[in-house]
């Protein structure tokens, strides 16, 4: 599942114990996180490198750049 901070900070809020806890977790959830969304612009740029192979021109790919841009920006 991909979370916002704002997901993050609340699902450690719930947890009890310690702030190592807490920092231990928080790191969990981001690392997981940013793993899913790295997979999906690994996908996406697998996709542009094949479209180019096969001679789109660049400017039919800029949907799939704006797409990785917006993903880039989700990564925490």
């Amino acid at each position: 599942m991909v979370y916002t901070a704002e997901q993050i900070e609340w699902e450690v809020s719930q947890v009890g114990g310690t702030w190592v806890k807490h920092r231990n977790l928080r790191n969990k959830l981001t690392g997981a996180s940013n793993k899913i969304i790295n997979d999906r612009i690994n996908k996406l740029k697998k996709e542009v490198r094949t479209l180019k192979a096969a001679g789109i021109k660049e400017q039919a790919l800029s949907p799939v750049y704006a797409k990785i841009t917006q993903l880039e920006l989700r990564l925490l």
